[in-house]
């Protein structure tokens, strides 16, 4: 068993004498970031590193056009891209 989040790491790990078969569970990542956006308005429970007041006063349209959006890490890493994407 093999267990990555870098599939371009990964790809290096097989060759055809060391063989493997992947899957990939994926979540859709607009629907993770509205979750993400309804959880940290709520999570005063977890600590001042993910809680952020300023969210609890937010609409899901202010938090789109926000600072705030979590950059893709699930697509950066797909297509092999370091860092953060500019969108």
């Amino acid at each position: 068993l093999y267990i990555s989040h870098f599939l371009s790491y990964s790809s290096k790990v097989f060759s055809s004498q060391n063989q493997a078969r992947a899957f990939t569970i994926l979540r859709h990542p607009i629907k993770r970031s509205v979750d993400l956006f309804y959880y940290q308005q709520r999570a005063t429970w977890i600590g001042s590193d993910s809680y952020d007041i300023q969210m609890g006063q937010m609409s899901l349209k202010d938090f789109v056009s926000s600072d705030k959006v979590v950059e893709n890490f699930v697509v950066r890493s797909l297509a092999d891209i370091p860092g953060e994407l500019d969108v």
